[in-house]
């Protein structure tokens, strides 16, 4: 288990281990339990569904219910935790929630959520907020359908990891210092419109990250199925990307977009490094051991200042129409620049083998 999955973890029970005697205001005993004025709340042992209800309603703005390090045991439908229209300033922390069709909802009138010190298992979604100006910390959702979905949020030092489909899915977002690990598809996937910074996406089904018009920074990306990071119209930049041992992968695909300054090293018989759709500017990238180290298709990308090394081929253009210069195809021998090569004033020089 990666360092940094450990020592969240430990953070997390050290926590609900000595949370039961600091919580204070009004407790709930009995389910369902329905909130309908502020204040602070709080779990005064596990509860277990009986009905298929909801098991706690929140309809009141300014409410923080403590979990106070116990668990909400449903069975298999309704929400454990549900924040109905129009409510804010809101925080649900320190507890589990399992067996529940959402572990934490919320809907898209409500804002100021805070999820915190959580951990969802087994429910089909565990953290589902559709409202606003979210923020997620601290929480762990393992073994779900889903893991994370919150938009219009800021996720921080969050781990999802054995979900049965993506891990963390988050748009309009701030996405820091997360772990998606061993999920069915993508680790974070639909992250769109969303700054995605020095997160870890390792040994998921499918891709590590899937973005849309977001800028996706020095995060790690380890052993993903199909691409390590997947963006269009997207800034991918100081990345580190490696592949599965004998895999049929690509590090990093773009369209319309900047691929800089990443490190790419695949470890498949049949693996690219780099590819590219449409008006992409790839730049400064270190690329190793791939069957191709950068495969340009379509047209009017910008292809500079790689370096790539021990490849099969180093650029293989579908299409002349494109711009190369100042690249390294090191160890590439014949195939260092192949397919339609450049020429003429799509040609800048400075590209060697």
């Amino acid at each position: 288990m990666p360092k940094k999955i450990i020592a969240l973890s430990f953070i997390f029970l050290l926590f609900i281990s000595t949370a039961h005697a600091t919580s204070t205001g009004t407790a709930i005993n009995s389910i369902p339990y329905t909130i309908n004025t502020p204040g602070m709340y709080h779990l005064a042992g596990n509860i277990i569904q009986i009905t298929h209800s909801d098991i706690i309603v929140i309809s009141s703005d300014n409410v923080t219910l403590d979990l106070n390090g116990f668990t909400i045991q449903g069975t298999g439908s309704g929400a454990g935790v549900e924040i109905t229209d129009l409510y804010s300033n809101i925080e649900i922390r320190n507890g589990v929630i399992t067996g529940t069709s959402n572990g934490i909802t919320s809907n898209s009138g409500s804002s100021n959520i805070k999820v915190h010190n959580i951990r969802t298992t087994n429910n089909i979604r565990g953290i589902q907020l559709w409202s606003k100006q979210n923020v997620v910390t601290d929480s762990i959702a393992t073994d779900n359908s889903m893991g994370i979905i919150a938009h219009y949020s800021t996720l921080k030092n969050n781990i999802a990891s054995n979900n049965s489909s993506i891990g963390i899915s988050a748009s309009y977002s701030v996405i820091i210092n997360n772990i998606a690990s061993n999920n069915g598809t993508h680790g974070f996937g639909n992250v769109d419109y969303s700054t995605v910074i020095g997160n870890i996406a390792n040994d998921n089904e499918k891709m590590g990250i899937l973005g849309h018009q977001s800028v996706i920074q020095s995060n790690t990306v380890s052993r993903n199925g199909t691409y390590g990071i997947f963006g269009i119209s997207s800034n991918i930049i100081d990345n580190s990307v490696s592949g599965r041992l004998g895999a049929s992968d690509t590090g990093i695909y773009s369209k319309d977009g900047i691929i800089r300054g990443n490190s790419i090293k695949m470890q498949g018989a049949a693996t690219i490094g780099i590819r590219t759709g449409d008006r992409t500017h790839v730049a400064n990238n270190q690329i190793f051991n791939t069957t191709t180290g950068i495969k340009v298709g379509a047209t009017r990308s910008i292809i500079e200042s790689n370096t790539i090394s021990t490849a099969n081929q180093g650029i293989y253009f579908d299409s002349s129409d494109n711009f190369y210069k100042n690249n390294k195809a090191l160890g590439s021998g014949p195939s260092s620049f192949a397919g339609n090569v450049p020429t003429g004033s799509r040609d800048g020089g400075g590209n060697i083998n």
